[in-house]
């Protein structure tokens, strides 16, 4: 599909990678409200048919875009996993830490003195305090566990170490763990965006009420580029770099493959303790903060099947 200036698109093609490729094509998509994000996977026919579109007008329109655009370097889909876990990081993960405190202190203020007559604006604030929560833990369980398995895997391609194994899709449970809770913030959201009548303040509101709108949408499409870049780009690079490492014979010895997961896992500075349930399955609350070298290893399915080859 991708070419270096332009890119071929077809009915089978999906709107993810279009965004993937190009990102201010996400612009086109959220005026007929196609859903670029959690819905990424969906073909851009089938997205037409949905939304009632005409289904060569809108390639039109997306092309018009992608080619007017010349290629860059900063493009997502021309990075390795490791740069776009960083930059993901850098970035989206950032930027939601820094904007918490002073959203969090402007609705306060704007429940306090304009509760009475807006009352949306107690479920505003309820509603951001809950996304903050569980993105906290969300990203806390990405930069400790998550990324740094798909970290290892780029690393483990690089030095060509190919395992067979028969424990496949070892990392699609927690990306599917971490995809499902993206699909619960982006429809909440939606919800605040509802609520807010789009992020439009009324007509008697004060300064701080459009600032806080303003800081709300912003906060809103950041999401939306951040997820998209993880379900769309990261995530299927880290899938496909598993079936890479992953072939039909062994070529390094059993003890070097397992010394060498180990000491680069624990290179990962990943605080290790004995807990042995793997992160996408324990309790909220214990989900972050301490994972063994042993339970990592198990989600590469790595040392598991080294393991087996020994008895």
């Amino acid at each position: 599909y991708f070419k270096k200036a332009t890119m071929q698109i077809n009915k089978s093609t999906t709107v993810g990678q279009i965004v993937a490729y190009e990102f201010q094509t996400a612009k086109i998509f959220e005026k007929y409200n196609i859903d670029f994000c959690c819905k990424g996977h969906i073909h851009l026919e089938d997205a037409c048919k949905q939304k009632q579109i005409n289904y060569e007008e809108l390639v039109t329109q997306l092309l018009t875009e992608i080619n007017s655009k010349s290629p860059k370097s900063g493009n997502p889909i021309a990075l390795n996993p490791i740069q776009l876990i960083d930059h993901i990081i850098s970035k989206h993960h950032r930027y939601i830490i820094n904007s918490i405190p002073s959203i969090t202190s402007f609705l306060t203020k704007l429940s306090s003195v304009h509760g009475h007559k807006h009352q949306e604006l107690h479920q505003i604030r309820s509603e951001f305090t809950q996304a903050t929560n569980e993105l906290a833990d969300h990203m806390r369980k990405e930069e400790l566990v998550l990324f740094p398995i798909i970290k290892n895997l780029y690393k483990l391609k690089k030095d060509s170490y190919k395992v067979s194994t028969e424990l496949n899709n070892a990392i699609i449970h927690p990306i599917k763990t971490m995809m499902h809770e993206h699909e619960i913030e982006v429809e909440r959201f939606e919800s605040i965006k509802l609520l807010s009548s789009q992020y439009t303040g009324p007509e008697d509101g004060c300064i701080t009420y459009h600032v806080t709108y303003k800081m709300l949408k912003d906060f809103h499409q950041d999401l939306h580029e951040h997820i998209h870049l993880e379900n769309n780009v990261l995530f299927p690079m880290a899938l496909k770099l598993e079936m890479e490492v992953s072939s039909l014979s062994i070529e390094n010895g059993v003890e070097e493959i397992e010394t060498w997961m180990r000491s680069n896992l624990m290179a990962t500075e990943i605080q290790v303790s004995d807990a042995r349930q793997p992160f996408y399955e324990q309790p909220a609350g214990v989900r972050h903060g301490h994972y063994s070298a042993d339970d990592l290893c198990r989600h590469l399915a790595l040392v598991s099947h080294v393991r087996r080859l020994r008895l």
